[in-house]
């Protein structure tokens, strides 16, 4: 074999290496139902049911003016669970509202987690970007 050709086969060995190593993060199908609401906002809470966990709460945004997704990757002993708040292009009225929300993880290895609710943009309700810290298991 030539060396060039076997630096090729060590490299594409080290790449496919990484794509399954437990170190590197990779995403759990994770879905979001927001609900723009009034009154008391729910509680932040996560419940667990098989290899589905479900993270309840709210945030404070502008209604109209976000779209919401989730993402959840499983980190060493730790569940990142991140709540996307992405605000939409044009003209919106400015309501600050309530919008509860339903984060729903599939598919969450077995074992004990620390769940971490992340918000990546508008308002955390408890005034930092981690707005759940709480510990998770799943069996």
């Amino acid at each position: 074999m030539a060396p060039r050709s076997f630096a090729l086969v060590v490299l594409a060995s080290i790449a496919l290496a990484a794509c399954n190593s437990p170190t590197a993060p990779r995403l759990l199908p994770a879905t979001v139902v927001v609900t723009p609401g009034s009154g008391t906002p729910p509680s932040i809470a996560a419940s667990v049911a098989g290899d589905t966990v479900v993270v309840t709460g709210w945030i404070g945004v502008n209604v109209p003016c976000f779209e919401f997704s989730a993402t959840a990757s499983p980190r060493r002993d730790s569940l990142v669970v991140t709540l996307i708040a992405t605000r939409v292009g044009g003209v919106c009225t400015q309501n600050t509202a309530v919008v509860s929300y339903v984060i729903t993880v599939r598919e969450v290895p077995a074992g004990t987690w620390q769940l971490h609710l992340v918000y990546d943009g508008g308002q955390s309700p408890t005034g930092t970007p981690v707005a759940l810290d709480t510990q998770i298991t799943v069996r």
